[in-house]
């Protein structure tokens, strides 16, 4: 369960679109 939310989290662009996506253009990098 503890590694679901990490893994789910690494991969929606939720988490990353705060802060990955602001900061990277690419989603190519976070995806």
């Amino acid at each position: 369960r503890r590694t679901s939310k990490k893994r789910s989290g690494r991969r929606l662009p939720k988490p990353g679109l705060r802060g990955t996506s602001k900061k990277r253009s690419p989603p190519a990098s976070v995806r």
